[in-house]
């Protein structure tokens, strides 16, 4: 079937102007231009498809919306911060499985593809959404023609709607990936260790300084944090070397433990976990049904930050956030109370997270 369908003469559509169509309800759109090419996105009668080149009984079509394509990871520089990608290449094949066994190219992409949005990883497999050049085909006995200005109209809210789609997946991403909130977090605490004072700094607390940053750039698979760490470092090492030229040799390491005074100006990490905590709403709907008794305390981290935590009768903590109508945990602090809602493990959050959606009971 395709040995016959490649010797089929391919005739351009009309190069005056732009033209769309709506397809029928339902319809697939395929890789090549026939039925033994596999299909990628099914279509429905509200849609509208810019059309292409006719070929044979099929029509490439353009999508505004995009689908889902996998680009090979050798090919591509992922932005994780962003969840963007770009293509380092000029006709790296676009394939509707992370796989290159009996799977033909939906296309080809090049290094003008350079603002990708990334949705995920197969293997060595970048799954992004496909620019809205790229080609689909289907049978033009499928396709409704549209006037030509009605299609421009749609056309330009599909790829509204795209960009509103972007914004929203970047944004999910963002709540929902733990490694990106983890990177996050990490260059939280660097920016906020870069905040502090050198000159004035004691020395054993210049050493933990460093110790952290170089256990932050250790732990880290992102270039961004790693820059602002080694960022970091080489202020630190600089005002390390300035001391040095004028006075004894600093110890890197403390030969005693650090005073108090010192151990104090470090964050808490509890502080993060608190701010975190209460962004409630990115927890709604997630976790594992639970049902649990137990006395609430709140336990303060820092000036305006404070954790919410349920004791249980068995000995277990849980760390509280509420997706709705969050200032009722403060209510709860010293009472014994009968929590419903979910359990969740955060890489941001040590222990057991409870999201509270109903309170069963409270003491009085």
């Amino acid at each position: 079937m395709k040995a016959f369908l490649a010797l089929v003469l391919c005739v351009p559509a009309s190069a005056a102007q732009e033209t769309y169509a709506r397809p029928a309800d339902g319809t697939v759109l395929r890789v090549g231009p026939g039925d033994g090419f596999a299909g990628v996105l099914e279509v429905g009668a509200d849609s509208v498809l810019r059309l292409g080149e006719v070929r044979g009984a099929y029509r490439q079509v353009f999508v505004a919306e995009g689908f889902p394509i996998y680009l090979h990871e050798d090919y591509v520089e992922v932005d994780e911060t962003q969840a963007r990608v770009a293509v380092a290449g000029d006709r790296v094949n676009a394939r509707a499985l992370p796989t290159t066994v009996g799977n033909d190219p939906v296309g080809h992409v090049g290094s003008e593809h350079d603002d990708l949005v990334l949705l995920g990883r197969e293997g060595r497999w970048v799954r992004v959404v496909a620019p809205e050049d790229l080609p689909l085909h289907v049978p033009q006995d499928a396709l409704l023609t549209t006037d030509v200005a009605a299609g421009e109209v749609l056309w330009e809210r599909a790829l509204e709607v795209r960009a509103a789609r972007r914004a929203w997946m970047l944004a999910a991403f963002q709540a929902n990936d733990p490694t990106w909130r983890q990177e996050t977090a990490w260059r939280e605490e660097v920016a906020w260790l870069g905040r502090q004072p050198l000159a004035t700094a004691p020395e054993a607390e210049l050493a933990q300084r460093r110790e952290r940053l170089r256990r932050i750039g250790a732990d880290t698979s992102w270039a961004p944090t790693r820059d602002t760490v080694e960022a970091a470092l080489a202020a630190l090492d600089h005002q390390l070397e300035q001391r040095a030229a004028t006075s004894a040799p600093v110890a890197l390491l403390p030969a005693t433990p650090p005073e108090p005074s010192a151990q104090a100006a470090l964050p808490d990490p509890r502080e993060r976990e608190a701010r975190f905590l209460g962004l409630g709403l990115l927890f709604q709907g997630r976790g594992v049904a639970i049902q649990r008794t137990g006395t609430v305390v709140q336990e303060a981290v820092g000036p305006d930050a404070a954790l919410y935590v349920l004791q249980t009768y068995d000995g277990a903590r849980y760390k509280l956030t509420a997706p709705i109508n969050r200032p009722r945990l403060a209510d709860l602090v010293g009472k014994r109370v009968e929590l419903v809602g979910r359990e969740l493990e955060l890489a941001s959050v040590s222990g057991p997270v409870l999201v509270v959606d109903r309170i069963v009971w409270q003491e009085r």
